[in-house]
Parts: structure tokens; C-alpha cells; sequence
């Protein structure tokens, strides 16, 4: 049985061929451009939550303890992310093990920020790789119309450039495991799913992928801080499409058989695992509501009036109320291949249907957002990290609309466009300007810390060393300093602070 018939893309199987030294160029482009990423991703400072989350101190320890959250029904408990364990153990099980084989290598130091720039480039890699096989409908990375589609969107993985709205792996190397990372696992779990209906192809899953798919409905709710609101409107969305596409043609006068028929002719494995994830997903979200750290200080409807500020500032004006063009260039972008995709009255036309299903999906989302609470870090709601999945999507269509163009279409100016995909991505890229001054700067205290003699160091620097801001009280660097002991880079759990 299909998963639709109605939307889903065909093979391409019109496409030209493209040509060995351009496919050449491209893969040469990519090379190059994972290996400038690690460089720019190796020169980033840790942050304020990575040692309570790797150790982890008392308030984060009760997670790992209680990995489903049963005690927030035994006892009534409540405590930080009672809902976000795989997260919490991905992160504090990657530094707690790979730093200590790195240091084979280098020193401890050292191979702690070997490992961040590791993770974070992976997810990197992960995502590229993601949205490229979402966009081909294939996963094998080495041939032509992949290495196109990647090159066409790598550009949009911005690290420090001007346009830092765009970035998709955090510098923070928390943030990066409970957003980036978590949203890659999510579209995993999505892939299989996404690709039969790209290619209108019956689900057919064996032992393995059944497994597979298990053990995600499990991880992906219980993983980051929007994976479950992401599944509560994706999977009962396409439920509820489903069932209206074949209610709508069955026959049956009967209104009750009707509509179970209508269930029935969902293929089982996206009706099984789309309720199976959801009942997990809203287990998930009721379990965030014993979140200690959940914030609803300010009323909900102030949250409403300041989404607006937080929209403007992410996709226009910045935080420094400097206009940055990105987001305008990526929308200027579809509007041109929504124009030139009206020509293709089968795929084009099906393309833009997706693209106007997943723009009402991304307004749904931002809308959403208001309700997760309030962050003084995130003033206005709305920051990159929480945009992430909105931003995703754009990038998933700015690529498969670029792509498919490139392939398929034939119109006059045809060059003209290729030259403006060119200089969009020379623009994109070239606005990549590393720096290295929060880096250095940590790392030069650190390795001060690491050679004092003292048990406590004090110190004055211009940034902030494993923390959020700089450090006054010595009791909050205390599991900084435990963090640095287990590593091996200092004997003893030092303290420090960082200045006045």
C-alpha cells in the first residue's frame, strides 16, 4: 500500500547527467568546506553548562537516575529536564569517554576541545547529510546529484559568519547536543517515512528497521527540549491527512465504517510507529511539566507580544539592530524558484504544495513557541537555536527547489541563474570570518589554572572560562574545576574566579 497519492515527488528520472569535472568541482567544494568548518568549529570556547551536565552535579544527576521519569508519578518529584534523559546521557557518556582516548593523542586539555569540535562537526556532517538525502531521496553520499544537492545548501551552514542567524551548530556545545543533535536524531526517524512518500513507494521495514524505529520512538521524545512538540504536530498532521485522503474516496454510506475504513487504509507501519511516537511524545511533555527550571515569570500573552520582537531580530534587524540580508537572500531565492517551478506542471507544482504545507508548519511552530515558557537568555523567545527546525525547513527547500531546477528545467536565462546561485553561495561563504579571540582566551586561563599551584586561582581575564559570565564566588566553578580533575588535566578539584 502507498503512503499517498496525491503529493508524493516521482523519481527523477528526467534529469540530465551531469557533467565528471563539475561533479569533481562540487566534491572538491565539500571537501574543502568540511575541513574549513573543523577548523572553525575546533576554535570555540566551552560553555556554562557543560560541567553539571558531564559530571553531573546534584541537580542534573536525577535525570540519569530516573530515565523515563517514573518517580515524577511515584512520588510527585520534581526536578531538572525530567524529560530530556537521552540527551542528558549522550552528552555526559561522549565527554565522559572520548576526551580519554583523544588524550593518546594530545593533552587533556586539549582533547577536550578535540572532542567538542569532533561532536559538533559530526552533527554537522549528520545534518548535511540528512537534508541531502531528503532532498535526492538517497542516502549515497558519493554520487553526482547528492554531491549537487549538498553543495547547493552547504553554504547555509554558517558558523561565525556576519550571518550568525543562519547557524545550525551552536558555539555552545550544550546547546549544539540538545537542539542540533536532537533534531538530527528526530529527522532520522522521519527519513524512511519521508522517502517512500518521495518516491511513492510502499513502506516495507525489515527486522532491523522495525527495531531501529523502536528504540527512536523511544529516544527522540525523551532526547532534546523540541522534539516532542515537533512530533505532536508533524505525526497527528499526517494522521489526520491521511485519513481524510482515503474517507474522502471511500464509498461506504455508513459514516462508522466509513471512517474506520479510512484508518485501516493508512499503511500500518506509519499509523503503528506515528501513534506510537506521539503517546511518547505527549508522556514527554507532561513529564516537562515537573521541569524545575520551567520559567513562566512573564504572563503568556507578554510572551505573545514580545514573539513579534524576537521574529524581527532573527530573521531581519539582529540583536544589535544591524540588518543582516540572509534571510531576505534565502527568501528572495524561493520566490525565484517558485516562479520559475510553475513552469513544471507535475513535480514543479508538486514542490510548491510542499513548500506552502511546510511554510504553514513553520508559522504553527513559531506560534507554539510562546508556550515552552520564558528564558532570560532568550528575551524575546525566539533565538537561533529555537528557530532551528524553521530554519531547516527553508534550507530543505531552498536545496530541493535549486536542485530540481538545475536538473530538470530548461528557460532562457538558465545561465544567469547559475551565475546567481555562484555568487549566492560566494557571498554566503566568504561572510565566514572565524574568530578565535573567546578560544584563546579561555584556553590561556585554563592552562593557568592547570599550572597554578594554588588550590584556588584567581584570576582577570576579558572573557568568560566554562561559564555563562565571569565568575566571583569561587563556588561556582567548583564542578568546572571537578570537570577538569576527571579529565586528568589538574590532580586536584580546583576553584577559580575570573574577576570582579
Amino acid at each position: 500500500m502507498l503512503l499517498t497519492t496525491k503529493t508524493a515527488l516521482p523519481p527523477d528520472n528526467t534529469a540530465v547527467k551531469l557533467n565528471k569535472k563539475l561533479t569533481y568541482l562540487l566534491a572538491l567544494f565539500l571537501i574543502l568546506d568540511a575541513a574549513y568548518t573543523f577548523y572553525q568549529l575546533y576554535y570555540l570556547p566551552h560553555d556554562g553548562d557543560m560541567a553539571p551536565v558531564i559530571l553531573p552535579v546534584k541537580w542534573y544527576a536525577r535525570v540519569l537516575e530516573d530515565p523515563l521519569g517514573f518517580s515524577v508519578f511515584t512520588s510527585g518529584e520534581k526536578y531538572a529536564a525530567p524529560n530530556r534523559f537521552f540527551v542528558h546521557w549522550s552528552m555526559s557518556t561522549y565527554f565522559k569517554t572520548v576526551p580519554f582516548f583523544l588524550q593518546h593523542f594530545t593533552d587533556p586539555l586539549s582533547a577536550s576541545y578535540l572532542a567538542s569540535a569532533l561532536a559538533r562537526w559530526g552533527t554537522h556532517l549528520l545534518l548535511l547529510w540528512l537534508l541531502g538525502t531528503y532532498i535526492t531521496g538517497t542516502g549515497k553520499f558519493w554520487k553526482p546529484k547528492f554531491i549537487l544537492a549538498a553543495a547547493i545548501i552547504v553554504p547555509l551552514f554558517q558558523t561565525h559568519g556576519a550571518f550568525y542567524r543562519l547557524s545550525i551548530i551552536s558555539g555552545s556545545i550544550t546547546y549544539m547536543f540538545f537542539y542540533a543533535f536532537a533534531v538530527a536524531v528526530l529527522m532520522l526517524f522521519f527519513l524512511p517515512f519521508y522517502r517512500a512518500f518521495y518516491h511513492n513507494k510502499p513502506l516495507k521495514f525489515n527486522f532491523w528497521h522495525h527495531l531501529l524505529l523502536l528504540i527512536l520512538t523511544l529516544i527522540v521524545p525523551l532526547n532534546g527540549p523540541l522534539n516532542a512538540p515537533l512530533v505532536l504536530i508533524i505525526c497527528p498532521s499526517v494522521l489526520l491527512y491521511l485519513w481524510w485522503q482515503h474517507f474522502r474516496k471511500n464509498e461506504a454510506k455508513n459514516l462508522i465504517s466509513k471512517t474506520l475504513k479510512a484508518i485501516q487504509a493508512i499503511p500500518k507501519p506509519v499509523l503503528f510507529y506515528f501513534i506510537f511516537i506521539s503517546l511518547v511524545s505527549l508522556y514527554s511533555f507532561y513529564l516537562g511539566t515537573f521541569n524545575i527550571e520551567n520559567d513562566y515569570s512573564v504572563p503568556l500573552l507578554q510572551r505573545y507580544k514580545l514573539l513579534p520582537t524576537g521574529l524581527n531580530q532573527q530573521l531581519f534587524y539582529g540583536f544589535r539592530h544591524e540588518f543582516g540580508p540572509a534571510f531576505s537572500l534565502i527568501f528572495l531565492t524561493l520566490i525565484v524558484n517558485a516562479i520559475l517551478l510553475r513552469q513544471d506542471l507535475v513535480t514543479g507544482k508538486r514542490i510548491l504544495k510542499m513548500l506552502g504545507v511546510a511554510l504553514i508548519f513553520c508559522a504553527i511552530y513559531v506560534l507554539l513557541l510562546p508556550l515552552g515558557g520564558y528564558r532570560h537568555y532568550r528575551p524575546y523567545i525566539i533565538v537561533n537555536h529555537t528557530f532551528l527546525p524553521a530554519y531547516l525547513v527553508l534550507v530543505y527547500f531552498f536545496g530541493l527547489t535549486c536542485w530540481h531546477i538545475l536538473l530538470n528545467l530548461n528557460f532562457r536565462y538558465k545561465k544567469l541563474y547559475i551565475a546567481g546561485l555562484v555568487l549566492f553561495a560566494i557571498i554566503f561563504s566568504s561572510a565566514e570570518t572565524p574568530d578565535h579571540t573567546a578560544y584563546n582566551c579561555e584556553k590561556a586561563a585554563l592552562e593557568t589554572i592547570i599550572n597554578s599551584p594554588e588550590q584556588h586561582v584567581s584570576l582577570e581575564t576579558d572573557c568568560t572560562v566554562m561559564f555563562w559570565e565571569k565568575i566571583t564566588w569561587p563556588g561556582n566553578s567548583e564542578a568546572q574545576g571537578k570537570l577538569l580533575q576527571y579529565w586528568g588535566a589538574t590532580k586536584d578539584a580546583k576553584t577559580y574566579t575570573t574577576g570582579k
